[in-house]
């Protein structure tokens, strides 16, 4: 089946070269992403071939999946400090995150290859990774096969598979099986995870429930920033963080009802930090006053955009109440765990999906609520910002559930250091 995806990988990129090279040249972020996955001016030191040093690879898709294995790494780097750390992104997006938060913790940040054999082959020439490890998801048949060819342990950590994905991967299993059985090793998130992977096809000896290393990835003092930015502000702060489209235009509308009311502040971090110009000319249609990140100037309007990478928890430190976006959109919403980490009041939409047990275990201990209409949040949201006795104790319920799940990374890194 392998040989089949090859051969359609070869056609595919035979008929659709022209509108491909088209489509990179006027997008710009694949322009200048796209070369650097194809393998063009890799870093890697000449030193590293031969050298006496294991290399472990980390790998991680985007954005939230970087932010996952920080603990991981920097628990990988304090225990094992005589290894070299290649660690990748996916997206353009996760380059620039992890080459921001993850760069003094490993040797080098590259971009992750695309799915072609000569390509991947190429990498894992230049790199030799002793060890590769996948954060969650981001599974590449070419790629896996290729370490399993060479003898390269691979170890998938935080493993999750969503139901819809789990379904997918039933239906052709034929494919799929031989993929998850390239695994050395396997830690997931649940049981119910666990049961996910067995079935599809990974052995019981090297499959693990060792819980979810977000509720690691989220203690942050570093908030200094934000604090000057918004420390000033008068009244009450309410930080919307990884917001989608359509989603913004429902927190004008509560804002903007909330507002009659109190004296409140909104902080806007879109998922995508391009669409903030956008968002500024959407919120001043609706008569709000708008200021972005960038102007580097303490917040003093009505809403406040934040077109800059890596600083989410830190805004999330300085708010009152906190919302987690692409959950009132279907897009399976978005990590909960930083604003409770931080003993904030948490709120989400409806669709919760990719982070199913951590919002039901913030539910169930009071320290977050789900609201499904903007009618539903303006309520929600006016009970919190009138009875701080309330907001306080959401808070601390949150940041305790939290608390309780920590405590997993030397769970994984004992497994990970038998396989070096």
């Amino acid at each position: 089946m392998l040989i089949l995806y090859n051969i359609l990988h070869l056609i595919g990129v035979l008929l659709l070269f022209p509108l491909l090279c088209i489509y990179c040249a006027a997008k710009a972020k694949y322009r200048r992403h796209l070369p650097k996955r194809l393998g063009l001016g890799l870093n890697v030191p000449p030193s590293w071939t031969g050298h006496a040093k294991k290399t472990l690879w980390i790998h991680a898709l985007s954005v939230g999946e970087v932010t996952s294995a920080l603990p991981l790494l920097i628990g990988l780097r304090q225990r094992l400090g005589d290894v070299s750390i290649v660690f990748s992104a996916s997206t353009s997006t996760g380059v620039r995150l992890a080459q921001k938060l993850a760069s003094p913790h490993c040797d080098r940040v590259v971009a992750f290859p695309v799915d072609l054999l000569p390509v991947c082959s190429y990498f894992l020439r230049r790199i030799r990774p002793d060890l590769f490890i996948l954060v969650e998801t981001d599974f590449w048949p070419n790629f896996l096969e290729q370490l399993h060819r060479r003898n390269i342990p691979a170890v998938l950590v935080n493993g999750r598979i969503s139901q819809s994905s789990q379904n997918l991967y039933r239906r052709y299993s034929f494919f799929f099986k031989p993929m998850f059985s390239t695994f050395a090793l396997v830690c997931a998130q649940s049981e119910a995870d666990r049961g996910k992977f067995l079935d599809l096809g990974v052995e019981r000896g090297r499959v693990f429930t060792l819980g979810n290393l977000k509720y690691e990835a989220v203690t942050s003092s570093a908030h200094d920033t934000a604090k000057r930015l918004t420390g000033a502000t008068s009244g009450f702060v309410f930080i919307a963080g990884s917001t989608h489209a359509d989603e913004e235009l429902l927190l004008f509308r509560v804002f903007t009802q909330l507002k009659k009311r109190y004296a409140i502040r909104m902080v806007i971090a879109p998922r995508d930090i391009s669409r903030c110009r956008q968002l500024q000319d959407l919120a001043q249609s609706r008569g709000l006053t708008v200021q972005l990140r960038s102007a580097d100037r303490p917040f003093s309007e009505d809403i406040y955009l934040v077109d800059s990478l890596g600083e989410l928890a830190a805004f999330y430190a300085c708010g009152d109440i906190c919302f987690v976006g692409g959950s009132l959109v279907a897009c399976g919403g978005h990590n909960p765990l930083e604003p409770a980490s931080l003993n904030k009041p948490v709120l989400f939409g409806p669709d919760m999906s990719d982070f199913e047990e951590i919002s039901a275990a913030l539910l169930a201990c009071q320290g977050a609520y789900q609201v499904s209409t903007v009618d539903d949040f303006i309520s929600v949201a006016d009970e919190l910002i009138s009875n701080p006795h309330l907001r306080n104790r959401c808070g601390e319920a949150a940041g305790n559930c939290v608390r309780l799940h920590q405590g997993i990374v030397d769970k994984h890194i004992d497994l990970i250091e038998d396989l070096i």
